[in-house]
């Protein structure tokens, strides 16, 4: 490789140029392509051995070279840097592009050209303007990056369908799950997924819940291969794998005290497993044909089925306390006769609450349409003031409640929802793999991992009482902390 150095000025050719030459060593081929960085002042050059190799060029010998970078498996072709982003882009014969970091050399982002013939790319083309990558073969095919209108359109919040999103009060974040079975946080000031990890095999999609346990520092999963697992979420390394699994896909999972309550799809049986493996037992009641939605409320397990009948346990003694018939518009205190059937789990190894006001409505208008999801207003000030009964020391509400309001929150099946007491905000989940905040109106403040929007409309940032306890952690080998690592900046649009 040569480098040539013009002089400042006018140039003629009666001025001195000058030239240094950097030559690889042996018969190794170390400069197939080359760019220059005038920001840092360091030259990036690609070569035959798949290597790149980061050149100061005011030295000429081969001490020169500050640093070595690998990743790429076959000879390197094309180079090009973006003084804006201040970035490097490499392609090599292997057909994966890689974005380098200007200065500290980090490999922000690496993937593959698909849909291409197999021939090497012959040509590229970076339009640094815009943040478009050109490349060509036989074929011509780009990718789009941060800053496009294309790429801003194309962006969600997960690459799969949704299934869960959390809200942790206390850190201020947001934690969704797709069927990729990938968890992202997030956090509500800036928007951005600040730990993302996975949390089932490579190649496995399906249906996957999660909840927090009561200490808040911990995420249990169940995923559709029927494992139950229990996750820190604050750096992705998975704690403890329950013996017990689910023999079909789970469709709700939450935690009280030292007890988990797992449902499943088509079922109406309910897993009340103890987190330690040894005490599991299962629960069932003759009102509930299957369980579409499960929650807790303090100590009460409120379950509900496709039918719409609604039975209310005591999570700790497992005993039915009120039931809601879609026949009788009343709350029932359950008797005897109304308890459910309780039997125990076989063990087997491997390697007081306040007063609640109660009521029964109709949540859905249009024939066909189901409940889905759920979520509550825990300090209850919209509840109904109209005529009450007195029920084992209950206020039973003998009407239902007005609607509020309603609105359309996603285009296709929204699969959780929760309400965010602190500032009267909405979060939901859909299969449209966006994760979306709303206001208490319906008027929809950002996309996750989408859209900017003003940080004062959120919530207020008032200083935090317990930071996420990472520290002498091991993180999972499958984690990504995504508060230094550009993540997606590239997406592929069309061939």
């Amino acid at each position: 490789m040569v480098l040539v150095e013009l002089p400042s000025g006018c140039y003629g050719f009666s001025q001195k140029v000058s030239k240094r030459c950097f030559n690889s060593p042996n018969t190794q081929r170390f400069f197939t392509c080359v760019d220059y960085s005038p920001s840092s002042q360091f030259l990036m050059t690609g070569g035959a051995d798949g290597c790149l190799r980061v050149l100061y060029p005011g030295i000429s010998k081969s001490s020169s070279i500050a640093k070595k970078l690998t990743g790429h498996t076959r000879p390197i072709t094309h180079l090009a840097y973006n003084l804006r982003e201040k970035i490097f882009i490499s392609v090599s014969e292997d057909k994966n592009i890689r974005v380098w970091k200007d200065g500290t050399w980090v490999c922000l982002q690496s993937f593959y050209i698909y849909g291409m013939k197999d021939t090497p790319v012959s040509s590229m083309c970076y339009n640094t303007l815009n943040n478009e990558l050109y490349l060509a073969n036989t074929h011509l095919g780009y990718f789009f990056g941060i800053g496009t209108d294309v790429y801003q359109s194309l962006l969600r919040s997960h690459h799969m369908p949704l299934c869960t999103v959390l809200y942790h009060e206390l850190f201020k974040q947001v934690i969704s799950i797709c069927q990729a079975g990938v968890v992202s946080v997030w956090d509500v000031f800036t928007r951005k997924a600040v730990m993302q990890f996975k949390v089932t095999a490579e190649n496995c999609v399906g249906h996957t819940v999660m909840s927090l346990d009561p200490s808040r520092r911990k995420l249990i999963v169940v995923t559709s291969d029927g494992k139950l697992s229990f996750w820190n979420f604050n750096n992705g390394k998975e704690l403890y794998v329950h013996p017990v699994s689910m023999p079909k896909q789970a469709t709700a999972v939450v935690c009280s005290m030292n007890r988990v309550f797992v449902s499943m799809k088509g079922s109406n049986v309910i897993f009340d497993l103890d987190t330690q493996g040894q005490k599991n037992r299962f629960l069932k009641h003759h009102l509930l044909k299957d369980i579409t939605c499960m929650d807790l409320h303090e100590s009460r397990l409120i379950t509900l089925s496709s039918d719409e009948n609604l039975v209310v346990w005591n999570a700790d003694t497992a005993m039915v306390m009120y039931t809601i018939n879609n026949t009788c518009p009343l709350v029932l205190l359950a008797s005897e006769t109304d308890q459910g059937k309780i039997s125990d789990l076989p063990f087997k190894k491997i390697s007081q609450s306040k007063k609640t006001r109660k009521t029964n409505a109709k949540a859905v208008k249009n024939d066909g349409t189901y409940i889905t999801c759920m979520s509550t207003n825990t300090d209850e000030t919209n509840a109904d003031d109209g005529p009450c009964e007195n029920i084992d020391e209950q206020q039973v509400s003998l009407r239902p409640p007005p609607l509020l309001t309603s609105w359309q929150a996603h285009p296709t099946k929204v699969v959780s929802v929760l309400y965010v007491l602190a500032d009267d905000k909405i979060i939901t989940a859909g299969l449209d793999c966006f994760v979306k905040h709303w206001t208490d109106r319906g008027d929809c403040v950002g996309i996750y991992g989408k859209e900017k929007w003003d940080e004062n409309t959120i919530i207020s940032s008032p200083e935090l009482d317990m930071k996420p306890d990472t520290a002498k952690m091991e993180v999972s080998p499958t984690t990504v902390e995504l508060s230094t690592v550009v993540a997606a900046s590239w997406c592929e649009a069309r061939w």
